[in-house]
């Protein structure tokens, strides 16, 4: 039989065991570890696993599109980040010392650091410049085995600065094998410009934001706001046919019920901490 790609005479190639359901509990400390391995992927897919002998018995090396030899390495399922904040611009890591010295998060975002100061620096740069900087994270990422990663927007704060970074990152996925799964996190703080005035925010963010989102596609997922009496109010008037809207909740205690409350369609895959429910589209 044809394949794309043989990967033959791996040292170790670790895999998940044989069946058909999710692994589950202590099911996930129990990976298959095979030697002298082979893997052929055909039609995009993988077809066969198992040790060099049985694999190329059913797909010769001779008849493989390409062929790797994996002699004397691991080979092993991609890493999956499910929490990152790619297309950011400048650096925070000033505040690494603040912390050191027992300054809280919130003092921090009080002087003006923290999202505040991401907002700041993102806000100075082109998309072009944000997505040539994205697509040199997911080279340091895909080399240290990351192959697919969740990324959020949220350092922009307003339609067009949102947009840039959703963009930025759909260029940069055009330019690197990484799959980027990309959420829309424009509820992440209130900007500075809207500080004295949160509800302009929230209606900009209800009548503009998602609905611009959700038109170009720019967004797998939407996570909400992190402010409780304005959030509940956010997600209501964007759920609908028109605009499925999907939950991810904060990180706070009792943020949960929101989306139990908000729609009947929600479900609560895993991981625990991110319980969603429908999406905006895929990108």
């Amino acid at each position: 039989m044809n394949c794309d790609l043989l990967v033959v005479s791996a040292a170790q190639l670790l895999t998940a065991p044989p069946g058909d359901r999710p692994l589950l509990g202590p099911d996930l400390d129990r990976p298959q570890l095979l030697e002298d391995a082979a893997v052929a992927c055909a039609g995009g897919v993988i077809a066969a696993v198992g040790s060099t002998a049985d694999v190329t018995r059913r797909y010769p090396e001779k008849e493989a599109a390409r062929v790797l030899d994996a002699r004397g390495l691991l080979v092993a399922p991609g890493f999956v980040d499910s929490h990152t904040h790619l297309p950011f611009a400048g650096s925070r890591a000033m505040e690494f010392e603040a912390r050191a010295r027992g300054e809280s998060y919130a003092a921090i975002a009080e002087r003006g650091g923290g999202i505040r100061a991401s907002v700041r620096h993102l806000r100075d740069v082109s998309e072009e410049t944000l997505s040539d900087s994205v697509v040199q994270r997911l080279g340091r990422l895909l080399e240290q085995g990351t192959t697919t990663v969740e990324a959020k927007s949220g350092y922009g704060l307003k339609l067009e600065e949102e947009l840039k970074q959703l963009r930025a990152l759909r260029r940069a996925s055009e330019r690197s094998p990484v799959e980027i799964v990309p959420t829309f996190l424009g509820a992440h703080e209130v900007p500075d410009e809207h500080r004295a005035d949160r509800e302009t925010y929230v209606l900009a963010l209800i009548e503009s934001m998602i609905p611009a989102v959700a038109k170009e596609k720019l967004a797998r997922f939407c996570a909400p706001t992190r402010w409780p009496t304005s959030g509940r109010r956010l997600w209501r008037p964007s759920l609908g046919p028109s605009r499925p809207t999907t939950f991810s909740t904060p990180r706070r205690r009792g943020s949960a019920r929101w989306p139990r409350r908000a729609s009947s369609r929600c479900s609560f895959p895993a991981p625990p901490s991110r319980w969603v429910c429908r999406t905006l589209g895929r990108a």
